[in-house]
């Protein structure tokens, strides 16, 4: 696949798309946080805090927790950083060999000719579905834990902005939670996407015999490979399944937990 194929350049204009205003965001994010400390050194949040002001052991811890905190607030970073490019750069993949070479469309300009080779469909899409297999084995089961974290920082979040009497030291490290959830958001959408594209890339298959004239025994080979196709998706086993509904299922959550926290408080 060359350089110029078009499954290549529409794969590196949405990457990039998405990649730059992340790292810009995911490399400010840890000095932002890290203002906290430098606005209120004597909040309760931070260890030195517990300590008598303006003593020789507040200094000396002062000294050991400055670099120890950035140091864990920019590799915390670097990880959520790392897991985003690689989890975009999947779905992403994924998805356009969904849309542009496995799918049979009229007119659509393909990177290769796996669509009028049958053997070479059935070859692509298992080899996708075994991939996303062992990411779901190895990434699943965190599935529900995140789900949970996320939206219980975020009603957190949204409790403080809009209801909460708190002051400038509780809402500066809760103002990098918006970001966080905003990306697991984003990272639900796409795992839906690619459950959604590989269904409707399936029943596509249908067509091949008239939009890319597949023989009688193409056509039959592919109906069984068909029946025997289930969708991609990135899923916890047992538990949870992503899907487009997961999106909005996770936001009604987040909304109406906070909405029931408010309330709760108002009637106490």
């Amino acid at each position: 696949m060359s350089a110029d194929s078009p499954l290549t350049i529409e794969f590196n204009r949405t990457y990039l798309k998405i990649a730059k205003p992340a790292n810009l965001i995911f490399n400010l994010q840890p000095f932002f946080v890290f203002t906290h400390f430098l606005i209120l050194p004597r909040h309760p949040l931070h260890m030195p805090s517990l300590l008598p002001p303006h003593s020789l052991p507040f200094y000396a811890a002062l000294f050991v927790y400055l670099p120890v905190i950035l140091y864990s607030l920019l590799h915390f970073a670097q990880l959520m950083k790392t897991g985003f490019h690689f989890f975009t750069g999947l779905f992403l993949l994924i998805l356009s060999l969904l849309r542009r070479e496995l799918r049979v469309t009229q007119g659509r300009l393909s990177s290769t000719k796996i669509i009028e080779h049958p053997a070479d469909i059935a070859i692509v899409y298992r080899s996708l579905q075994l991939i996303m297999k062992d990411i779901s084995a190895i990434f699943g089961n965190y599935l529900p834990l995140v789900q949970g974290i996320m939206g219980q920082m975020a009603i957190l979040a949204g409790y403080v902005a809009i209801g909460g009497n708190g002051n400038l030291a509780s809402v500066v490290p809760l103002l990098a939670i918006p970001f966080f959830v905003l990306t697991w958001a984003v990272m639900l959408f796409r795992a839906g996407n690619v459950n959604s594209k590989s269904k409707s890339c399936c029943q596509s298959w249908k067509r091949g015999e008239i939009e890319k004239e597949w023989s009688r025994g193409e056509v039959r080979y592919m109906s069984k490979f068909r029946r025997s196709c289930k969708p991609i998706d990135f899923h916890c086993q047992g538990m949870m399944t992503i899907t487009k509904k997961t999106v909005i299922k996770f936001v009604q959550g987040i909304v109406r937990g906070t909405l029931r926290m408010l309330l709760a408080l108002e009637i106490k």
